[in-house]
């Protein structure tokens, strides 16, 4: 945390935290955890600007430190549409559902919705929006009823 301060001249005769002096006023302090000490002068003799400087300097390295965080964090690799339909079908086997139930899913999701995807050229599954889903249930040729259960599967 940083604070300001006045150094008084030798021939100032107001206090040490008497803020409205004409002294030049200086900057210390820890900056953020890592406890690098801060000396430095604010380069004016007005209170009000030193502690806008204070908080430009604070804002600057809470700024630098947001950014060093998220330049270290790694970038998410892109789910493939083939590699979401796996791991949707095995979460729907641990669930032990029934053989008839998982072939339907397998028929669904394997055959038709990943058939579908490729030949849209959709690779990644970010790359699905909700439009291109209406856009797969269109090419259902069931009946009303048979198209309302596949859905809500």
């Amino acid at each position: 945390m940083l604070s300001v301060y006045s150094r008084h001249y030798p021939p100032c005769p107001d206090d040490i935290n008497y803020k409205r002096c004409r002294c030049p006023k200086w900057i210390n302090g820890i900056l953020g955890s890592d406890g690098a000490f801060i000396r430095r002068s604010a380069k004016t003799r007005s209170w009000e600007k030193a502690d806008d400087f204070k908080r430009k300097l604070e804002e600057e390295y809470e700024a630098n430190q947001q950014g060093l965080e998220e330049a270290s964090r790694p970038k998410p690799v892109p789910v493939t549409v083939k590699e979401a339909v796996s791991r949707f079908l095995n979460s729907k086997r641990n669930e032990n559902l029934a053989d008839s139930t998982l072939d339907k899913l397998t028929t669904i999701f394997e055959k038709q919705f990943l058939s579908w995807a490729t030949s849209y050229r959709l690779v990644h599954i970010t790359e699905i929006a909700t439009a291109d889903l209406e856009g797969f249930r269109d090419t259902w040729t069931d009946g009303p009823l048979a198209k309302k259960k596949k859905q809500e599967r």
